[in-house]
């Protein structure tokens, strides 16, 4: 009787996990599912993933909020960022390269 039982959890173990995608591919899914509806098995594996994994939970939060900001306030996305570093931040990255290689 508990061979049975065990064997059978095994299957459905395996069986979840080819549904469930890894890290990396669930990631993926989780910011293409921000633009276009996921067919159902990839959702359905997606949730099954993130039920497991904290980490991949988390990434999905932050890309919400990231999205969320980028659409709340749009012209500061538009904003130049300087590309250059002032004459004294130069010289100060210098010396403390100069002082790390002594």
């Amino acid at each position: 009787m508990m061979n049975w039982l065990t064997n059978i959890a095994r299957t459905l173990t395996r069986g979840l996990a080819d549904l469930s995608p890894n890290c990396k591919a669930a990631t993926r899914l989780q910011s293409e599912g921000l633009d276009r509806k996921l067919p159902f098995r990839q959702r359905f594996g997606l949730r099954f993933h993130l039920l497991l994994c904290k980490w991949c939970r988390r990434y999905g939060k932050q890309v919400i909020f990231l999205r969320k900001a980028a659409h709340e306030h749009p012209d500061k996305m538009a904003e130049p960022v300087p590309q250059k570093l002032s004459a004294e931040a130069r010289d100060r990255i210098k010396r403390k390269l100069r002082t790390n290689r002594e």
